[in-house]
């Protein structure tokens, strides 16, 4: 998304209320399924000379993505737990959730640091 944005040059609302104009209108449809899962089609296989190197090329991807999620998900419990740190008035934890959520999407990294969430909180 933050790439997205990024190239875009529109603002996040901007592209979310651009998506939501496509699922309303039919034209674009993304769901969560647990019937569903992601799969790869082979158009070309890969000789058996090339299977070792070719595993271990998609074996790391997929590591980095997973990391990548794991950052991800950091990010969201941290930008919560600030907010809720804030207090209880909710106005205050919106403005602390809006200020982080627009830092992150205005970053161009894949995983963007947000500057005053250095750790996640200890329960």
């Amino acid at each position: 998304m933050a790439r997205i944005v990024h190239f875009s040059g529109h603002s996040p609302s901007h592209i979310l209320g651009e998506l939501a104009g496509l699922a309303a209108s039919q034209s674009l449809r993304w769901e969560a399924s647990k019937a569903r899962a992601l799969a790869w089609r082979i158009i070309n296989p890969p000789s058996k000379e090339e299977l070792p190197a070719l595993s271990k090329q998609i074996c790391e991807r997929l590591k980095l993505q997973q990391s990548m999620n794991v950052c991800r998900m950091d990010t969201v419990y941290s930008v919560m737990s600030v907010a809720a740190r804030t207090g209880t008035d909710a106005v205050q934890q919106e403005m602390q959730l809006r200020r982080h959520i627009q830092e992150y999407f205005a970053s161009n990294e894949d995983i963007p640091q947000l500057c005053d969430i250095t750790e996640l909180p200890v329960m």
